[in-house]
């Protein structure tokens, strides 16, 4: 059955509310030959079967969102629907703060993996954070993956007009926007 169930919302008239996921497991979203393997948290962890996978090759082998230095805690997952996701965090306050912070990540595949990241401050004023995203690559085999095989080691970064591009002999490049 799955994780969430819909609810008629009790703040707020005609709309429903969702429950939110909250083990542990992964989240996978398919669409055609992509699909996209993550934690509960919506991170893509390497060394782990996680990953987004695009004709049985690993184009993504690292997707880590970390806010002033620390990641969130994961408070859930909602699908959306078929090819999408939303993952929901808090961010605990700092020192001399008591507001916390709220990630919302959505995600969506669709002529490769969109991702967007809301934060929330639940405080009542301006609150500064940065945002760090970590990605990496490793165009690894699927068959690679799912036996433990360490994949490759050719992958170069390459950087060009603030983009990044990841090149492995024998795959076309890959960008992240």
């Amino acid at each position: 059955s799955p994780p969430v169930d819909a609810v008629d919302s009790p703040w707020r008239d005609g709309q429903t509310a969702a429950w939110l996921h909250r083990g542990g497991g992964t989240v996978t979203l398919v669409e055609g030959m992509t699909f996209c393997v993550s934690a509960a948290s919506g991170d893509i962890e390497p060394g782990s079967p996680m990953g987004l996978f695009v004709l049985d090759t690993r184009v993504l082998s690292r997707l880590r969102l970390m806010v002033d230095g620390e990641l969130p805690r994961s408070l859930g997952s909602l699908p959306t629907g078929p090819v999408s996701a939303a993952f929901v965090a808090s961010c605990e306050p700092t020192v001399g703060r008591s507001e916390r912070l709220v990630v919302v990540r959505r995600r969506r595949l669709g002529q490769g993996l969109r991702e967007t990241a809301e934060i929330q401050n639940t405080g009542l004023g301006p609150r500064t954070v940065s945002v760090q995203l970590s990605v990496e690559v490793d165009f690894a085999d699927v068959f690679e993956v799912k036996e433990g095989r360490p994949p490759s080691p050719f992958v170069t970064p390459q950087w060009k007009g603030g983009r990044s591009r990841y090149v492995h002999p024998g795959h076309a490049p890959v960008r992240l926007d």
